[in-house]
């Protein structure tokens, strides 16, 4: 990310978008659930941390 300059705030960004997509795509998912499939599916404890990240963010009011 660093070397790319992309921000980590418009990483979680795409994620969440990019969740948005499948969302549309399957019509039977939630983007949460995608989330949570995104983070246990993660072999990178840092990439999984970005989608750890976007719970709070996007799903906790």
């Amino acid at each position: 990310m660093v070397i790319d300059e992309v921000s980590l705030l418009e990483v979680r960004h795409y994620l969440y978008q990019w969740a948005g997509w499948w969302v549309k795509t399957s019509g039977t998912w939630t983007r949460e659930k995608i989330i949570r499939w995104y983070i246990n599916s993660c072999w990178d404890r840092e990439l999984a941390a970005i989608g750890v990240d976007v719970i709070p963010h996007y799903f906790i009011e």
